[in-house]
């Protein structure tokens, strides 16, 4: 319900009060109980659209609670903080490293690079701090706070809770009042929940879901399901109401991201689900090589010949012709760059052959009235949809290249500790789960914007911050 008193008032004047008032009372819960203030930003990964000019600095309610999280953080444990500093100064580098520690140091060199491109604009400071600075700070805190728990457990259900509150508002959209709180997007039947767009219940939603199915594994591998039944009853309604928010998004990409990491999951967890898995994808096939008007809806999604893939197709041939422009192959457009270095590329529109006829091409060339019926207008995105051409033209090729080392380590350690575990333990399907969210992650950004969003970009560096914990636990429990 926060969430939508946020949405709703963000833009009241009167709210900078109620801004401030929750400020304080956030502080007072960081300094009280910081892995409380920790999960409940956990919680409230969507609160960024709460926003707020403070002494004409633009803000959100997420970034607010994450300096707050990092101040406490900071005071509470300054003296072993200042301890580790002295140490790894005398030894040239820090004792315990952090997990993916010369990747981040990478990284912010890399994204200022980036802001330096864009010359240091108002807007790159912006993006360079709400996607980068604020996640890894983030990333830092929660592994100090939570890491000593040993559990991924206490990351899933702040996460879980979070995917919950967002389905149950899609929930309440599609079946009660479909205009409620965005009523541009009800034009099309699909639910947005509390963000600007459908597409961002799918980025949010679908990731979360992956790593709630592997704590339902867990839970069942732990024999916990007599005693302690509403846990797992719990976490199958988060995947039931999540599920269907997503269909309710109709978010394809997030549904055929999901249905890969699915996929996997079963193929992977065991013997029993791996039959089940088979034994399902040949029915489903059979059952869509025999419907031709899903056999066509599959073909049209996976080759990319609607509507939606032909727009998708549209922008990567302009990126691809703005970075073969001066040295945007190495630099890229800089931090908030691209639509102004794809702008000369852009073609306002395209002509789609909505009625799949043959003589489409013919028709649009001698005949005005077809052409008109058949054109379609395209605006210039902020990003081009892809996962590797937003890195690129956002960050240059060393920070597309730095993305694909970072989610290749992750992808590696994930199988490894999964390898060595097999069934035997509850581990493994918590860490199936990672696996599964990355991958719908990588899957979903081949045709949308997977990172550069602020609850979007946390969560990113969470999934990381529970593997490389993970990798670092149990490299000690197997040695």
């Amino acid at each position: 319900m926060l969430f939508v008193v946020c949405y709703l008032c963000y833009n009241n004047s009167v709210m900078i009060w109620y801004f401030l008032a929750a400020g304080v009372l956030f502080a007072l819960l960081a300094f009280w109980r910081l892995s409380w203030a920790v999960r409940l930003v956990m919680v409230l990964l969507p609160a960024y659209l709460w926003r707020m000019n403070i002494g004409g600095l633009p803000t959100t309610w997420l970034e607010v609670m994450i300096w707050l999280c990092l101040v406490a953080w900071l005071i509470k444990n300054r003296s072993r903080l200042w301890s580790r500093l002295s140490r790894a100064l005398k030894r040239g580098g820090p004792d315990k490293p952090y997990p993916f520690g010369g990747e981040i140091v990478l990284l912010l060199f890399v994204s200022l690079l980036a802001v330096a491109v864009s010359h240091f604009s108002q807007v790159s400071i912006g993006l360079w701090r709400a996607y980068f600075l604020e996640p890894l700070l983030f990333y830092l805190i929660a592994i100090s706070v939570l890491g000593g728990r040993r559990s991924l457990a206490v990351w899933v259900w702040p996460l879980s809770v979070s995917a919950l509150g967002v389905s149950i508002m899609a929930w309440y959209q599609q079946f009660i009042d479909l205009t409620f709180l965005n009523p541009i997007w009800s034009g099309e039947l699909r639910a947005t929940s509390i963000f600007e767009y459908s597409n961002a219940v799918g980025l949010y939603v679908a990731p979360i879901l992956m790593l709630v199915l592997g704590r339902l594994f867990a839970l069942e591998r732990e024999k916990q399901i007599g005693g302690r039944v509403w846990r797992f009853i719990y976490y199958l309604i988060v995947l039931l109401v999540g599920l269907g928010a997503i269909v309710f998004a109709k978010s394809d990409g997030a549904i055929i991201g999901l249905a890969a990491a699915g996929l996997l999951f079963g193929l992977l967890a065991n013997r029993k689900t791996a039959v089940v898995t088979v034994s399902l994808v040949l029915c489903l096939s059979l059952t869509f090589y025999a419907l031709p008007k899903y056999r066509d809806y599959l073909r049209h999604q996976i080759t990319l010949t609607n509507l939606s893939g032909e727009i998708r197709r549209q922008q990567w041939r302009e990126t691809w012709q703005m970075l073969g422009q001066d040295w945007h192959w190495l630099t890229g457009a800089g931090l908030a760059g691209y639509r102004r270095a794809v702008a000369p590329f852009h073609q306002p529109g395209i002509f789609f052959n909505s009625d799949n006829n043959p003589d489409f091409h013919r028709l649009t060339v001698f005949n005005a009235d077809y052409r008109a019926a058949h054109w379609q207008p395209v605006e210039v995105y902020l990003y081009p949809h892809n996962i590797i051409l937003n890195f690129w033209s956002e960050l240059g090729l060393a920070g597309a290249l730095l993305f694909v080392w970072l989610i290749g380590k992750y992808f590696v350690g994930g199988f490894k500790i999964w390898r060595y575990f097999s069934d035997r333990e509850p581990e493994c399907y918590l860490i199936l789960g990672l696996i599964g969210s990355m991958t719908v992650v990588v899957i979903h950004g081949l045709v949308d914007v997977p990172y550069f969003k602020n609850d979007l970009a946390v969560l990113f560096w969470l999934l990381l911050a529970m593997m490389g914990l993970a990798d670092l636990w149990w490299n000690k429990k197997i040695k």
